[in-house]
Formats: C-alpha cells, sequence, structure tokens
C-alpha cells in the first residue's frame, strides 16, 4: 500500500523525540539522502513547514528539515551519546582498547586516520587508515584528536589559534569561523567549505548557522561544489591519493599501481544532480603515464553500469572532456583508463572538476518505473548523454507489451 506524503508526515509529527537517531530518506538543499543525524529540536507547527532540526554527521552541523525528509533509526545506545564524531576528523585507537568489536585489521594503536562515514544505525564509523581505508568500529573506541589552526583566528569570538574544525568563507578573502561560532545564529551571508585539519582538502559545508531556510536551491541551479555533486568516489589502487583529484595543485596527481589497462575511477553522484560537466586533468610532461584511451560508464547502481562513451586522448591534451550536458541521472559514473603512451602500465591523474544542475525528482510519482531502451523504441542506437528519455512507462505496461 503506498503511503501519501501527508500521511507520512502525520506519522513522523507523532513519533519523532528530541534525541532521536534519523536518516534522510530525501535530499533538501544542504542535506542528502542517506545522511544520518541526532534531531536536536522539534517545531510542531503545520505538517510541511520546516519542522525538524537535526545534527548532521555528514554535514557538521545542524540543519532545518520537513517531517516528509526523515526516516526515524530510533535512539541511540548510551555509548553513542558519549562523543560525536564528523566525517574528516582526525582518531586512533583508544589505548583502553585490546581489541576492537570488528578486529584490528591492518590498523595498530598507533594508527591515525580520518573519518570517511557512518553505518546507518549511526553507531559505527568508517576509517580511512593509510594502513587500511573502510576500517569499522565503534565510535566509542576511538579518540578524537585535537586539531589546531595555528596562525588563524576566529572573526566572530577571535580565538587564536583556532581549535578544531576550521570554517572558511568560499568568497570573503579572510574570513574563518570555529566550530561553535559557525553552528550558532549570525548574519553572514556567504556559503563555507570545511577545513579538518591543515592540508585536508576543504569540504563544502554550506550556510553557517541554525537558521530556518538558507534558500532552497530551484530546479536548474548549477554548482561546482565537487563535494555537494558527488557523493563518494573509488579507485582501482591508492586510495590514499585520492585527495589529488580535488587539491587544486597542478604538481600532485594520484597514481595508480597495478596491470595495464586495469585501472579506474568510480564516482557516486547524488540524487538529485545531473551532471554538466565533468573533467580530467593530464600533463603530458607525465609521457608513458599520460593516458591514451578511456572508457566511460554509468548506470544507476554499480551492477549496472553500461559502456556511454570511448576517448581518445591527444598526446599534448591537458584537459579531458569526460561528460558534458548529460540528460540521465546517473547514480555512478566510471572512468576506466585502457591504455597509456608508449604501453605504459600505470597513470597519472592531476585532478577532475564537476559541475551539476540541480534537478529533484518527483518524490510523489511512483517510484517504481523502468525506461524503455532506445533500442526498443527506435530500433537503432541513442546516444544517452544528449538525447533525453524517450519514454517513461509503469513495469507492468513494459510487461503487457
Amino acid at each position: 500500500r503506498r503511503v501519501h506524503g501527508g500521511d507520512y508526515a502525520l506519522y513522523v509529527r507523532d513519533h519523532i523525540r528530541v534525541g532521536m537517531i534519523a536518516r534522510c530518506c530525501r535530499s533538501f538543499e544542504e542535506v542528502h539522502e542517506g545522511d544520518i543525524g541526532r534531531v536536536v529540536k522539534l517545531d510542531n507547527d503545520g505538517l510541511h513547514d520546516l519542522n525538524v532540526q537535526i545534527e548532521w554527521q555528514r554535514k557538521g552541523g545542524s540543519y532545518w528539515v520537513r517531517f516528509i525528509h526523515v526516516e526515524l533509526l530510533g535512539f541511540p545506545n548510551k555509548a553513542h551519546t558519549m562523543q560525536t564524531l564528523n566525517i574528516g576528523d582526525r582518531v586512533k585507537l583508544k589505548a583502553s582498547v585490546t581489541k576492537p568489536k570488528y578486529n584490528w585489521g591492518s590498523v595498530s594503536s598507533r594508527s591515525v586516520g580520518s573519518v570517511t562515514g557512518f553505518t546507518d544505525d549511526g553507531n559505527d564509523v568508517i576509517v580511512d587508515f593509510p594502513q587500511q581505508s573502510n576500517w569499522i568500529g565503534l565510535i566509542e573506541e576511538l579518540d578524537l584528536i585535537p586539531v589546531i589552526h595555528i596562525g588563524v583566528t576566529c572573526n566572530i569570538c577571535n580565538a587564536n589559534p583556532l581549535i578544531g574544525p576550521r570554517y572558511k568563507c568560499t568568497k570573503c578573502p579572510d574570513f574563518d569561523l570555529c566550530n561553535k561560532c559557525f553552528h550558532i545564529r549570525h548574519s553572514h551571508k556567504h556559503q563555507f567549505n570545511r577545513i579538518a585539519f591543515k592540508g585536508a582538502t576543504p569540504e563544502y559545508i554550506g550556510y553557517p548557522g541554525n537558521v530556518k531556510g538558507q534558500g532552497e536551491l530551484l530546479n536548474g541551479s548549477v554548482i561546482k561544489s565537487w563535494s555537494r555533486c558527488v557523493k563518494s568516489i573509488r579507485v582501482s589502487s591508492n586510495d590514499n591519493l585520492i585527495k589529488y583529484f580535488t587539491d587544486g595543485d597542478s604538481n600532485t596527481a594520484w597514481q595508480s599501481q597495478g596491470f595495464q589497462g586495469k585501472h579506474w575511477i568510480r564516482l557516486e553522484i547524488y540524487d538529485d544532480i545531473l551532471i554538466e560537466s565533468l573533467k580530467l586533468y593530464i600533463d603530458p610532461a607525465d609521457s608513458s603515464y599520460q593516458p591514451s584511451s578511456l572508457a566511460i560508464s554509468a548506470g544507476d547502481s554499480i551492477d549496472r553500469i553500461e559502456n556511454i562513451k570511448n576517448i581518445k586522448v591527444g598526446p599534448m591534451d591537458h584537459t579531458v572532456v569526460l561528460i558534458s550536458g548529460c540528460k540521465y541521472f546517473y547514480k555512478f559514473v566510471e572512468i576506466a583508463i585502457k591504455q597509456c603512451r608508449s604501453s605504459g602500465i600505470d597513470c597519472k591523474i592531476h585532478g577532475m572538476s564537476i559541475e551539476g544542475k540541480i534537478q529533484s525528482r518527483n518524490y510523489d510519482a511512483t517510484p517504481k518505473f523502468s525506461f524503455l531502451s532506445p533500442e526498443a523504441t527506435t530500433g537503432g542506437f541513442i546516444d544517452p548523454l544528449t538525447t533525453a528519455i524517450p519514454q517513461v512507462m509503469p513495469p507492468e505496461q513494459l510487461n503487457s507489451s
């Protein structure tokens, strides 16, 4: 039985409580589907107003959403409430931990890593250590390593040095906030990047404060922020070098390691983003490390990606346009490096950039649709990058045709 938006909003309003853990089930402004957070304030006036203030783990701060945007996961256990971690925080295992619940793996008590995510229930944390990526442990097993930004002053409280994550204005040349001041209500009108520690890649975090309604991004708005368009990135090897894709430094590079033709980069795109432009940056001076042949694949799940484009790279090219003016919502995009110059084995990529267009989906429509393939409708090939979806049909109509 299908639940209508009004019925679901009533259900959430009647059951939600401060302190509960909630998951975003519909992307809204700066909060994305799948994000986990703790309910900190409720406003029950109106079913479809901004009713729920949640401290979001990925955003690293609070943000108001509507009842229809959240799925209730219940109250956290006591251990979970002892410490709050955010994406990008640097952590290590506590000295008191003799054996982590999910074992040590390649990690030791001296290892220092960065938080990359959380499990659905919000109790387990995912950490990338130099010795092992995607390590999973309990939040209470980890110690947060204090971060000090020497020479940086908070422009609100004048704290110097700035301790904890640094929030840097994306417009003003010298305007920074500490963690506390970023989350209080004030009038600064620009958006911010979050810098977890010195040398970390800036992460787009949005507007400061916990004010309701910072101005909803409309359909058609063009977004140039990598972290707003790309949910996650995976590579075939050397995932500790992923940061060089977006550090803006042409002298650094992700370098693959492995067999010829087996290197790939895999992007997970946010649900409400249509890719306007996806580019890759290389350097002809890399000689045999420069890619010469690429295969671009995309699809709605990692198990259902299909080749959409093959690209030959010129020996003097610095920029390669991978996708432009996309008409489909692609959940996953994979860039396979099939060959390098002079039959080189490994490759170097000096950077990537993306521009996306906000295109919210109609959540009140029946969610389970199948797309009639271009081949079935025309008997020929239609380029998915430049051709709009020709027809949308419910599964029962497809099965009966």
